[in-house]
């Protein structure tokens, strides 16, 4: 606080005492709709724009603008209509493409069956794989084959990456404010395989040196005859379960590339794949100094 300005305020308060400090309240012009007629939009928006005869499930601001007048008679300019909705605590949602093969009913039962009975297994007991359909890569249907493949200059370099959101509880007990959550994060160039993904647990193992359940989805590298075998001698520590096909929303990793398409990837072009590689590092750094983003992960996935 400056030195004038505290005299200003301690002149107001020997005129006019406490009164004299009070704020002089909302400068502009008073807002159009009041918060009732607020709560009044917000009730008709959750009924879904095809409550008002739209095609689509899916609330714009043109939409959005014409339910407010018709609700409280004030015609607003849509750039104005998103002040009115982040004040109702509504944000900008993206529609979420989902695979027409999902079935819906066994992802319902995955989440609300199996997977607490995994959370609910001893943390030094035996971990069984839970019950999946398995086919070898030899007894594959194989593709018809379309001739050798030319160069493409303008296809981007590929990098893979395979990442663990690791989460520990401590055995104080079960409360949310005591697990801890860590991001082991590696890069590659190229695609996964089986003989990177073995060095990639057995690096693993030597971080986590307690039981570990791994879930990971159907990638054909997680289920050859050799990440078998290996599995099968690891059980002393390791614990596979399989997420339900077709079910990306589960899997806590998912929100971590999404953030990272939305922050430090946005509009990033790097010129090689060191730059690229570099990037996707300093944002992991970014995420394992802020403790809450892991956790937010995790929690919109459903699985804790």
């Amino acid at each position: 606080m400056s030195r004038q300005s505290a005299s200003v305020w301690y002149a107001r308060w020997q005129e006019d005492g406490s009164k004299g400090l009070k704020a002089a309240g909302r400068a502009g012009r008073k807002p159009r709709i009041t918060p009732e007629q607020k709560a009044r939009v917000e009730r008709q928006l959750a009924r879904g724009p095809e409550a008002f005869g739209y095609a689509t499930d899916l609330w714009t601001l043109p939409r959005i603008t014409k339910v407010i007048k018709k609700v409280t008679g004030v015609d607003y300019h849509p750039g104005h209509v998103w002040k009115i909705l982040k004040s109702i605590g509504w944000s900008c949602q993206k529609p979420v493409g989902k695979a027409a093969e999902r079935d819906e009913a066994q992802i319902a039962r995955w989440l609300k069956e199996d997977w607490p009975e995994v959370k609910k297994r001893p943390r030094n007991g035996r971990y069984d794989r839970l019950p999946r359909r398995e086919r070898l890569l030899h007894h594959a249907k194989r593709a018809p084959h379309l001739g050798p493949q030319g160069p493409n200059p303008f296809l981007p370099p590929q990098v893979q990456l395979e990442t663990a959101l690791g989460h520990r509880r401590p055995l104080h007990g079960p409360d949310h404010s005591g697990k801890e959550c860590r991001l082991f994060l590696s890069v590659r160039p190229g695609s996964v395989n089986t003989g990177w993904l073995v060095d990639y647990l057995r690096s693993l193992r030597r971080h986590i040196p307690g039981r570990v359940i791994l879930v990971w989805d159907g990638l054909p590298s997680h289920g050859s005859r050799q990440m078998i075998e290996l599995l099968s001698s690891q059980e002393h520590w390791l614990g596979v379960v399989r997420f339900p096909a077709y079910a990306p929303e589960l899997n806590p990793v998912e929100y971590l590339f999404g953030n990272a398409r939305a922050t430090c990837l946005a509009n990033f072009l790097p010129d090689d794949l060191s730059e690229l590689h570099l990037q996707i590092q300093r944002h992991a750094s970014h995420v394992r100094r802020h403790p809450d983003l892991p956790r937010a992960f995790l929690r919109h996935s459903g699985l804790f």
